[in-house]
């Protein structure tokens, strides 16, 4: 690209300035680059025409931006399923220098604490005799940073896909997966890394024995949803070194086995609180690519006002105290600083049963 200049006595100048120089001018212009993700439910939707999760009630419809996948109230058995771990995710050669760059940004904004744990990728999902079973793949947590967490993050050098242009990364997979049209491509066309993450919907009944779910602000040194109130806990699935591959396994057990360790270093609480966790739903998540979300429900054992008592004020990933979810914030116009992750919480824990008059 050629820069002009036009000298007062009207000579002409043109000089072609580096990626690397553009770049540095880049980094020292006033204004700010867009944010990794877009979270504006307006535009997520004219990139995916698939159904989301939604509720009807008396004060209008509730959505969130998820495809359901699988419904786990609607199995009589509650089979979480069965999985097994084939062989390693081939991250993408066009997006490995976005990947760099993103890394180098999520480090020095002080997101990345927790390095590049193991992470399960789902490839496939398929329902075997009406029982869940994935196919997952080994990826790494920065394979995540350089995908699904950065997808709207303005792409300095334009990737080339077929002969256009792609000014994301959202818009690369959707082309890259030759959609006909612009949508989500499946599990198996998506070459996004789609490691999944896992969220739990805490619910407690008060002193008075009013049942109430439970949310808590997330902290500002979060990659995502940071500063939104969102669920109690939640985590990006790890992927243990000893898993055997080409192996089945239950996908109970290889998020139980996550759930116990982060259970206790996030919330500081004993299990002896809670009753098991009940698998919810499986879906995807658009905000972030079609990324894989589980959803768990958690149930105390004692009392709102105790658990508040006892659970840890701050985290790494949240920085307030336990509050309740009143009903007067469940409405089509529920708060911007409600995360999507929440707002599907609220609508699951409504589909199939009205645990909380609306």
């Amino acid at each position: 690209m050629k820069i002009g200049y036009s000298s007062p006595s009207g000579d002409k100048f043109y000089i072609e300035p580096s990626e690397q120089d553009l770049l540095y001018l880049l980094k020292k212009m006033p204004w700010k680059r867009e944010e990794f993700l877009d979270y504006s439910l307006t535009e997520v939707s004219k990139y995916y025409k698939v159904p989301w999760i939604k509720i009807s009630t008396s004060k209008g419809e509730i959505s969130a931006p998820y495809q359901m996948i699988h419904d786990y109230r609607k199995d009589k058995i509650l089979n979480w399923g069965t999985t097994i771990v084939s062989n390693d995710y081939q991250f993408p050669s066009q997006l490995e220098h976005h990947r760099s760059q993103m890394i180098e940004v999520f480090e020095k904004k002080g997101l990345l604490k927790k390095g590049s744990s193991q992470c399960p990728r789902v490839f496939s999902f398929k329902l075997r005799k009406s029982i869940p079973h994935y196919k997952l793949q080994r990826a790494f947590y920065y394979d995540q940073v350089g995908s699904n967490l950065s997808l709207d993050y303005k792409l300095f050098t334009p990737l080339v896909v077929n002969g256009d242009n792609c000014f994301t990364v959202r818009e690369w997979d959707i082309l890259q997966a030759k959609m006909p049209t612009m949508d989500l491509p499946s599990f198996e066309k998506s070459k996004l890394a789609n490691t999944i993450g896992v969220t739990i919907g805490v619910s407690s009944k008060t002193k008075g024995g009013e049942k109430v779910i439970l949310k808590r602000k997330r902290s500002s040194k979060v990659a995502v949803y940071a500063n939104m109130w969102s669920n109690p806990f939640g985590f990006a699935l790890a992927l243990e070194n000893d898993c055997p591959l080409n192996t089945e396994i239950k996908i109970e057990d290889l998020i139980r086995r996550d759930y116990n360790h982060e259970f206790a270093t996030e919330l500081g609480l004993e299990f002896s609180d809670f009753n098991p966790p009940k698998p919810i739903a499986f879906c995807r998540d658009l905000l972030r690519g079609g990324k894989p979300q589980f959803f768990l429900e958690a149930e105390s054992r004692i009392s709102f006002e105790d658990l508040r008592k006892k659970i840890n004020d701050k985290s790494g990933e949240h920085s307030s105290k336990l509050k309740i979810i009143n009903n007067n914030e469940m409405s089509p116009k529920i708060d911007e600083k409600f995360s999507p992750e929440l707002k599907a919480t609220i609508v699951l824990s409504h589909m199939n049963n009205n645990r909380i008059a609306l």
